[in-house]
Formats: C-alpha cells, sequence, structure tokens
C-alpha cells in the first residue's frame, strides 16, 4: 500500500494557480455599460434619447459630428491624433465608419454597388466634414434620415466613373 501524502508534498499546477488568479481579480461586467470604464462615457445615451435610436434626426446627427470636428486634433499626415471621447463623437463616428464600410459592397462582377468610389486612404474626418457641407448645401433634405444624406453626400463627392 502506498503512504498518504501530505498537502504540502503536492505540487500545485502553475496554469491553475494562474487561472484562479485571473479569475479572482475580474469583476463582472455588466450588459448596460453602467460599469465606469473606457467606453462608460460612450456607452450611455442621455436620458431623453431613445435608446434604439429610432427617431435620429439629421438635425441631431449634424450636432453631434460638428462636436466631433471641434474636438478633432491631426497630426501632419492628416490622421487622428486624438478627440473627445464622448457620446457625441462616438456616434458620429460609428455611423461615419459604418458608412464607409458599406459603400466597399461590391457586385458578383467587383463593380460597387452603390456607384460610391471612395479613395484609397480616405479618412473619417474628410467624410464627416463630405457630410456636413453637403447638409449645408441641401438644408430641404434634412427631413431624411442622416444614413440617406450620408450616401448622397459621398455619391456626389465621390462617384464612380464608368
Amino acid at each position: 500500500m502506498r503512504p498518504i501524502r501530505s498537502i504540502r508534498s503536492v505540487r500545485p499546477i502553475p496554469g491553475l494557480l494562474a487561472v484562479l488568479a485571473l479569475l479572482l481579480s475580474l469583476s463582472p461586467a455588466r450588459a448596460d455599460h453602467a460599469r465606469p470604464g473606457i467606453f462608460g462615457d460612450i456607452g450611455t445615451p442621455p436620458a431623453v434619447e431613445d435608446p434604439t435610436h429610432g427617431n435620429t434626426s439629421t438635425a441631431l446627427m449634424v450636432r453631434r459630428c460638428n462636436a466631433f470636428l471641434r474636438s478633432v486634433r491631426l497630426d501632419k499626415q492628416g490622421h487622428i491624433r486624438r478627440y473627445r471621447h464622448n457620446y457625441d463623437s462616438g456616434f458620429c463616428i460609428g455611423w461615419i465608419n459604418a458608412a464607409m464600410v458599406f459603400m466597399n459592397f461590391r457586385d458578383k462582377d467587383g463593380r460597387e454597388m452603390l456607384n460610391v468610389c471612395l479613395p484609397e486612404g480616405l479618412h473619417s474626418v474628410e467624410v464627416a466634414r463630405t457630410f456636413l457641407d453637403f447638409v449645408k448645401q441641401h438644408p430641404d433634405d434634412e427631413k431624411y434620415n442622416p444614413s440617406f444624406l450620408i450616401y448622397w453626400s459621398l455619391l456626389d463627392k465621390y462617384p464612380c466613373q464608368r
């Protein structure tokens, strides 16, 4: 019969200790973004706004993109160096970046589906400026959803040459 080892003679598995230490150091995350953190100021909409953003107006988008552009600081190459990380900036840049992604959709033959050809190296800041300039030039179109105006502004400035 084998002798029983004492607890001191059993060597713990190093990986198990690391996992245990990691689990103890984590705090439970909450899905409502109420916990303070890096995105705490961006993740919670103002109390007066519908959290589904179903009522987002072009006027509201213009206000948010103007706030974003006022806070942006660029480097010499035109890249964003910093900007104010708040709800308005996050909302604007989120819509702008989403528009830039869907402008690149192509059909089965590789042609641009939306007839917008964004130039290589185009930055979000330039697209936000293009949107704001378009809204200024077409005030009667503010009644439409901002996603249409972002598209129309890019179609106007960057049409594909066929």
